[in-house]
């Protein structure tokens, strides 16, 4: 069984599935569920008004929208921005379109095509 330290309380815990120990887990799952709320019937609250309203720090917000958990509809709110092309974003950490760019590139670089190795015979006796 593999054992790390909570990186948000310091705690000793069995890792599994979650970064985080069962007691932060189950606090940023309530957490969630406020800023998910606040946001569905405030929709153009901003990062800071949310935190705010809810109690939920801004980094924790932050988390849940670089997660892909929360999804806001206007991302120029909550300043986010992704990381490759600097366009705003609604969830996660990049774009669409660089997203779509950067699986086809890796799609390109793990081809079974791509790691072929060719070798001339020359002048075989």
């Amino acid at each position: 069984m593999n054992f790390r330290n909570c990186p948000l309380c310091g705690a000793l815990f069995a890792a599994g599935a979650r970064d985080v120990c069962p007691r932060c887990a189950a606090r940023e799952n309530e957490q969630f569920d406020v800023v998910k709320a606040y946001l569905e019937s405030h929709p153009e609250a901003v990062l800071e008004e949310t935190a705010e309203q809810t109690g939920v720090d801004r980094q924790a917000i932050l988390r849940f929208l670089r997660s892909g958990r929360l999804v806001v509809g206007r991302p120029q709110l909550f300043g986010m921005a992704c990381e490759r092309c600097g366009k705003p974003i609604a969830t996660g950490v990049v774009c669409p379109e660089c997203a779509k760019e950067l699986s086809g590139r890796i799609r390109d670089l793990t081809s079974p095509r791509a790691s072929r190795m060719y070798i001339r015979e020359i002048n075989r006796l």
